[in-house]
């Protein structure tokens, strides 16, 4: 029995004996080591080939996991982030950087993919110092749509059944709209996540029809906004691309969807500065649905905005003669009509009517990929308005010499006009269709 007890005791000493070597790997994790695996993408606005990939650093702590997987995005929601990692935190960045205890710290959601589009967002979760592996997603998604939902019969200009051509009342291309009252002053755009204010400033009650808009310089609307306490939130001047998901293209009155009434003043400045003429700032009128710019000292109204705001389109070349927007994945001809697809586009190109722009792109050949006109809020992307000196367009699109590009959106309030963007101003302008314009035409992903 003595001796049975002696060999027990030693057992339990050998077991606890501290282990020689280096040190667990569990504790001490190998920064640097990684290795890319593909999510499942159960999301059916998804396309098969998503951008989510890991980084390993540890296994002891669960990675975050994306509610939805990277790739194009059709449907308007928000992206969420979860780990089965109890009692933990987890932190993000998006701008590709790799995060740490020092980055956001995620609480309820990071954003729309209307927002998130074109970002690279990376996470990991910690836990009593601890990281687990980096998740990365990238996304694209279009724009809203339009609001149109009729076509035209572009000889007349008289409202026909679709499909007619492909035009923008057929494809109805974007995200869906929605708004949400939410009871405080406030409305929800469900296309984008941003918030507005309901009424613009000046005006308050159920209908916004007490008090009349107080309209001021471009400064001090901007200083407004940035103080603004309402609905506890932080406010901002919203950039002239947020202002136009406003715009209801269907309407033939008022060209703002009415939830937001009484609107009084009909220019809604914008933060957008016009780097060609920078005493001049960017803004749309809402009884047209056209921008423009004006001084800005100018005295206009304001509706304020909160929310992540969407980067501007940025370009790769797929050296096929089309041309990929990062951002809204949408591909787009890279040599205008009438110019010889080559290195520089060369030839002096051709300004055509609506109606034929409409009917070119629907059979063009290119790619192999199906064409189509872009609608007014697609035209209006291709605008670089950082640019100071026009032609207000990235570079990567060449020979654009000639001074506007249709859209196939028709201008409702008269039937004969449809949208287009005018390469030396940057506005998005509706014209006779009887003008001769120039055509980039544009492919869904």
């Amino acid at each position: 029995m003595k001796y049975r007890f002696v060999i027990i005791v030693i057992f339990f000493i050998i077991q606890c004996r501290p282990e020689v070597g280096p040190p667990n790997h569990r504790l001490f994790p190998l920064i640097g080591t990684e290795s890319r695996n593909s999510t499942n993408n159960d999301n059916p606005s998804s396309t098969d080939n998503p951008t989510t990939t890991t980084t390993s650093t540890s296994d002891t702590v669960s990675p975050p996991v994306f509610s939805i997987a990277g790739g194009h995005q059709t449907i308007p929601q928000m992206v969420t982030l979860s780990t089965t990692t109890t009692a933990s935190t987890i932190y993000y960045t998006m701008d590709g950087s790799t995060p740490t205890a020092s980055s956001t710290l995620y609480t309820t959601s990071i954003g729309h993919v209307w927002a998130l589009a074109g970002r690279t967002i990376k996470a990991i979760t910690i836990k009593g110092g601890i990281s687990s592996t980096v998740t990365t997603a990238e996304y694209t998604s279009p724009n809203v749509k339009t609001g149109q939902t009729i076509c035209y019969n572009t000889g007349t200009n008289i409202p026909t059944a679709c499909p007619v051509e492909r035009q923008d009342g057929e494809i109805q291309s974007g995200l869906a709209r929605g708004y949400i009252d939410n009871g405080d002053e406030t409305v929800t755009d469900t296309g984008t996540g941003l918030i507005w204010m309901r009424c613009p400033r000046g005006r308050s009650g159920v209908s916004c029809g007490t008090g009349s808009n107080t309209t001021d310089t471009r400064a001090n609307q901007e200083t407004y906004c940035s103080t603004l306490s309402l609905a506890g939130k932080v406010w901002r001047l919203p950039t002239r691309s947020e202002l136009l998901t406003l715009v209801d293209f269907s309407s033939n009155a008022s060209t703002i969807h009415p939830i937001f009434p009484n609107n009084g003043s009909i220019n809604f400045w914008s933060s957008t500065i016009n780097a060609q003429t920078p005493a001049n700032s960017y803004n749309v009128t809402f009884n047209s649905a056209e921008t423009g710019q004006i001084v800005s000292t100018t005295n206009s109204s304001v509706r304020c905005v909160t929310g992540l705001t969407r980067k501007p389109a940025s370009y790769v070349d797929n050296l096929d003669g089309t041309i990929k927007d990062k951002v809204s994945g949408l591909v787009w001809q890279r040599c205008p009509y009438g110019t010889t697809n080559d290195a520089t586009c060369s030839g002096v190109g051709t300004s055509v009517l609506w109606n034929f722009a409409v009917n070119y792109c629907t059979t063009l050949s290119l790619a192999g990929r199906t064409w189509r006109l872009p609608n007014a809020l697609e035209v209006e992307s291709l605008a670089d308005l950082t640019a100071t000196i026009s032609p207000t367009v990235q570079s990567i699109f060449v020979n654009n010499s000639s001074v506007q590009f249709w859209s196939s959106t028709t201008y409702q309030i008269n039937n004969a006009n449809a949208f287009n963007l005018n390469f030396i101003t940057g506005n998005l302008f509706q014209s006779t269709k009887t003008n001769v314009f120039r055509v980039r035409c544009i492919s869904d992903p």
